[in-house]
C-alpha cells in the first residue's frame, strides 16, 4: 500500500487505522512514515520557536509564525492520535452490521470502540441493535445458522421471513 510521504490533515481524517492491513509491514510502513513525520513537525515547530523570539510581539511575522505553530501542533496531536491507535489497535469485534432484524431491514454498521455509547429518541432502535446481540449470542451456540463472523466485524443476517 502506498502512503504518503507528508501527510495533510485530509489524509489523517482519511485513515482508518482499525482497518485490516495486508500484513505487518503495511502497519509497521505506515507507523514509521508517521513517526517521520512527527519527528520533522517537532524539529520544524522548535526552529520557528526559535525564530519567533527574535520578532516584536505585535510584528505581522511573528503572528504568521505563531498562526503556522498552531496549525503544526493541531497536525501533530492527529498524528499521536493516529501513532497510538496502530501501535495498539483494538481487539475483537469492531464492527457490527444488522439486517432485517424486527424494525431494521437496510442493513445498518454500527462502529463499536472501547466504550460505545447508544443514545436516540423513543423508537430510534436502541433496543433492537441491544437484542439483535442478545439474539447473536444465543445463535453462537450450536448449532450456527445466521451469523456470520469475518475477521473483526460481526453480521447478522435473518431472512425476512424469519421470525
Amino acid at each position: 500500500m502506498k502512503y504518503p510521504e507528508v501527510f495533510t490533515e485530509a489524509d489523517l481524517n482519511a485513515l482508518d487505522v482499525q482497518s485490516s492491513f495486508p500484513n505487518r509491514g503495511a502497519r509497521q510502513e505506515l507507523i514509521s512514515r508517521l513517526q517521520a513525520q512527527l519527528d520533522r513537525l517537532v524539529q520544524e515547530i522548535k526552529k520557528s520557536g526559535a525564530s519567533v523570539k527574535g520578532l516584536p510581539a505585535d510584528s505581522k511575522a511573528a503572528g504568521d509564525i505563531q498562526v503556522s505553530l498552531g496549525e503544526k501542533l493541531e497536525l501533530i496531536t492527529k498524528i499521536q492520535s493516529k501513532l497510538k491507535r496502530l501501535q495498539n489497535p483494538q481487539t475483537g469485534i469492531t464492527q457490527i452490521t444488522i439486517e432485517n432484524f424486527k424494525g431494521i431491514s437496510a442493513p445498518v454498521t454500527i462502529p463499536l470502540r472501547p466504550i460505545t455509547l447508544l443514545f436516540g429518541a423513543n423508537s430510534a432502535g436502541k433496543s433492537t441493535i441491544i437484542q439483535a446481540l442478545h439474539y447473536a449470542r444465543r445463535t453462537f451456540r450450536p448449532p450456527f445458522t445466521t451469523v456470520f463472523a469475518r475477521p473483526k466485524s460481526l453480521t447478522l443476517a435473518r431472512s425476512p421471513s424469519a421470525s
